[in-house]
């Protein structure tokens, strides 16, 4: 059986676990050769597990990495940047982990929207929508008579800081935002 050899790799360098010296030494110029060492490691060790980049936060239950970003771009933005990460705007599939992400970031854009047909609303991965947390009245797709002058419907989720970690559905407007890594 092989030992088990993980690389995560962060923005602003690598972290190398289980790794022999050498592989250390290839890795230690850190992100301005990203690339080059990527397809070095990767064609030289097959059997390793790459994530790109390592998340902030590892959460058990799920099995997978969450990173807060806490930049304010629109939910589309969001869902980019994401995937340019090679991850996904963050979904929510229980109690548990709802609180796990509102604890990271209270007002956050999570991966659901209603975008495409309004009222079906849908996980960025396509997984079921077996848990909600709306705020109470919610979702509404309320326009301009809440205030929402842009004179688009709300077809998109955040996590509304104000009301614990519960969620409201707003316009493409700008917030922060949570990506995740996983199956």
């Amino acid at each position: 059986m092989k030992t088990l050899k993980t690389m995560f790799y962060i923005s602003f360098g690598i972290i190398i676990l289980g790794c022999s010296f050498s592989d250390k030494l290839l890795a230690k110029n850190g992100a301005e050769n990203i690339t080059n060492e990527t397809e070095i490691i990767q064609s030289t060790h097959t059997d390793l597990p790459i994530i790109t980049p390592t998340p902030g936060k590892y959460y058990a239950v799920t099995n997978h990495w969450y990173k807060s970003i806490e930049l304010m771009r629109s939910w589309s933005e969001s869902r980019e940047y994401c995937n340019g990460l090679e991850g996904y705007l963050v979904t929510i599939s229980s109690e548990k982990e709802n609180k796990f992400v509102y604890e990271m970031n209270i007002n956050s854009w999570i991966g659901l929207s209603d975008s495409e047909q309004e009222g079906q609303w849908e996980w960025v991965t396509g997984e079921p929508l077996d848990y909600t947390n709306w705020v109470e009245g919610e979702p509404n797709n309320c326009t301009s008579k809440c205030g929402n002058s842009s004179g688009e419907g709300e077809d998109y989720v955040v996590l509304n800081g104000t009301e614990s970690s519960q969620w409201n559905d707003v316009p493409n407007i700008e917030s922060t935002f949570v990506c995740e890594w996983g199956k």
